[in-house]
């Protein structure tokens, strides 16, 4: 497999971005874990938030499997999903914009809309709740969700008062990645961890998101199952009702849609932007030792 030309294409969902690799249409070696890290590190790889590898499916238009920058994976990537979307659309002979694909073992479906706005629709309720943590002797309420990821959401005035110990208290400036490394690391979240995302309703009603995401270790400029679990946190919290906008890092806008009974959120929907870059060529030098 020495010299082994391998193709990619860079793709991104308002700012989180990804490596896809098509398996349909290219050869794709076997991408170990020190391999996807190379590949997704900023400055040295191709950099991404994480990688997509799509590949056939017997029961959908296709199959993607997402993996975080750091290797691990079995969680859904609602942005990467949408992303895949719009390079099925365009690669792999899919006529209807209607698309369904398989992710983690669940059959999921999206709608392709207008200039690469992609609707993605979750399979099944969100399984959500509150629950309370001790952060530095004081409680915090955190809302929680699993949309196919785990999430915590927390509102950005009700944490100023922690915010002084990472550099700033402004909802634009605060330091995240130390902020959200504290809450995802949490002794009430392990082992595995949890994804973290605060929101900030401005004067006029505009909501705002910043999520830090495990896996990636980082802020992203945007977080799909974050966005749509800040949605159902609105809508527990202030009766907000669906659709629901919510702006994120990178400045773009998503919707987030839901049918609520009983406490209980159905037909959950997220659109929002995804678009590819461009595509490249990367040559190992040799893939067996990655």
């Amino acid at each position: 497999m020495r010299n082994l030309t391998l193709r990619f294409t860079k793709v991104t969902g308002a700012g989180n971005d990804f490596i896809l690799f098509d398996t349909l249409n290219h050869v794709v070696p076997f991408l170990g874990e020190e391999m996807i890290r190379t590949l997704c590190q900023r400055g040295l790889g191709v950099g991404a938030d994480g990688i997509l590898i799509l590949s056939l499916s017997q029961n959908a238009d296709f199959k993607v499997n997402y993996y975080n920058a750091d290797g691990s994976s079995g969680m859904l990537c609602a942005n990467g999903a949408r992303c895949a979307v719009v390079y099925a659309k365009k690669f792999l002979d899919i006529r209807s914009s209607q698309i369904t694909f398989e992710c983690c073992g669940e059959k999921y479906s999206a709608e392709v809309l207008k200039d690469n706005v992609v609707r993605f629709s979750l399979n099944k309720s969100p399984v959500t709740k509150t629950t309370t943590i001790t952060i530095q002797d004081s409680e915090y309420n955190l809302f929680y969700a699993n949309t196919g990821a785990e999430h915590v959401v927390l509102e950005y005035s009700e944490i100023k008062d922690l915010l002084h110990n990472f550099s700033d208290t402004q909802f634009d400036s605060f330091n995240m990645n130390s902020f959200g490394k504290l809450i995802r690391n949490h002794p009430s979240f392990q082992p595995d961890g949890v994804n973290v995302n605060v929101i900030e309703i401005e004067n006029d009603n505009k909501i705002k998101i910043r999520s830090y995401e495990k896996g990636v270790e980082n802020e992203t400029l945007a977080c799909g199952t974050g966005i749509i679990a800040a949605a159902l946190f609105l809508s527990e919290k202030h009766n907000y009702n669906s659709p629901i906008e919510i702006w994120s890092r990178s400045n773009r806008k998503f919707i987030v849609e839901y049918n609520k009974k009983d406490g209980e959120f159905n037909d959950v929907k997220l659109t929002g932007e995804a678009e590819i870059v461009y595509f490249g060529e990367i040559i190992p030098e040799d893939y067996s030792r990655k």
